[in-house]
């Protein structure tokens, strides 16, 4: 099974592969919606990503969710939204590390905070004060023997 987006977009089963399209006709004949992008979140307002035995990249520059959750297992993450446009309503992230590490790069004059626990890891807030009218960041940080690191972008 294949996901993207939050869809199913693979299925393999006993009586062969169910494509995206077959999905589709069985969900019309059904009665229900045909609109692709009904079940889908706005653009830009949320975010899903596992890193699991390897590593995830969040590119510079894309504007950043309302939320987002980020879980590296024995990986990490680096989540850079130092030149990120952030919604009026801030953005939260959560982020989970299981044996791995999360790196998050914040643009300077953001209001952080920071809520979680740690387990045999460490947490490290480098972010000085923000400014009233800057960002908001909102991080909910769990980590077991792993690490989440918040910095200013350079």
């Amino acid at each position: 099974m294949t996901w993207t987006n939050g869809q199913v977009t693979n299925v393999t089963s006993k009586r062969g592969r169910v494509t995206l399209a077959r999905v589709w006709r069985m969900r019309e004949a059904a009665g229900m919606s045909t609109d692709r992008t009904k079940d889908l979140a706005p653009a830009g307002t949320s975010e899903r990503h596992l890193a699991l035995l390897g590593g995830w990249r969040r590119p510079a520059g894309k504007a950043a969710p309302e939320r987002a959750l980020k879980i590296a297992v024995v990986g990490g993450a680096n989540i850079d939204l130092g030149t990120s446009a952030f919604p009026a309503a801030g953005t939260t992230l959560t982020t989970w590390a299981i044996a791995g590490g999360v790196d998050v790069t914040v643009p300077a004059g953001t209001r952080v905070t920071v809520s979680g626990f740690n387990l045999i890891g460490r947490r490290r807030i480098e972010v000085a004060p923000g400014d009233a009218d800057g960002p908001e960041l909102r991080i909910r940080a769990f980590a077991a023997v792993g690490g989440v690191h918040v910095h200013t972008a350079a």
